[in-house]
């Protein structure tokens, strides 16, 4: 049981050290790529503490003049009052990183990426597009962790849903 037990501490200790070497070695568009990803995963979570964590303070959407608290209510909105029959978030959202355009200056702190975000009606796979929009997003490295700053969007397809 003991030997059980320290093997599991083991393993888990293992596994937070590679993690972290695994953090220490992705490049910066790497990491970009990877908070992208922890936004999309938040979304269709539907997680309000996980959402918008990659956005910074003073974060401006150029497009709508949205701050971050206005998204961040707008989110909180959406995952409370746009749900499916068994009570999940009905909203999956996805992006297209075949398409992820990414222009780092890694020296400067500074990035932009360019994207098309796709809104779905509902977590269907086979779901209707209710927006499709092109995201341009520019991130600064702040205390060491890439932060998105501004967003601008352009609507292609449908209509933001609320």
């Amino acid at each position: 049981m003991r030997r059980a037990l320290l093997g599991a501490f083991a393993l888990v200790a293992l596994w937070f050290v590679w993690g972290t070497i695994r953090d220490a070695l992705r490049t910066d568009d790497e990491r970009i790529v990877v908070l992208l990803q922890a936004e999309v995963d938040a979304f269709n979570e539907a997680s309000l503490v996980s959402s918008l964590r990659s956005f910074s303070d003073d974060y401006r959407d150029d497009s709508g003049g949205f701050d971050r608290s206005m998204l961040l209510r707008a989110l909180l909105y959406a995952y409370q009052n746009r749900r499916d029959t068994d009570g999940q978030f009905r909203h999956r959202c996805a992006i297209d990183f075949d398409a992820l355009e990414l222009d780092v200056a890694s020296e400067d702190g500074k990035a932009e990426a360019r994207f098309p975000l796709t809104l779905y009606a509902t977590r269907d796979i086979d779901a209707a597009v209710d927006w499709m929009v092109d995201v341009t997003a520019t991130f600064e490295a702040r205390d060491g962790t890439w932060r998105i700053v501004r967003s601008r969007h352009q609507t292609k397809r449908g209509k933001r849903p609320w």
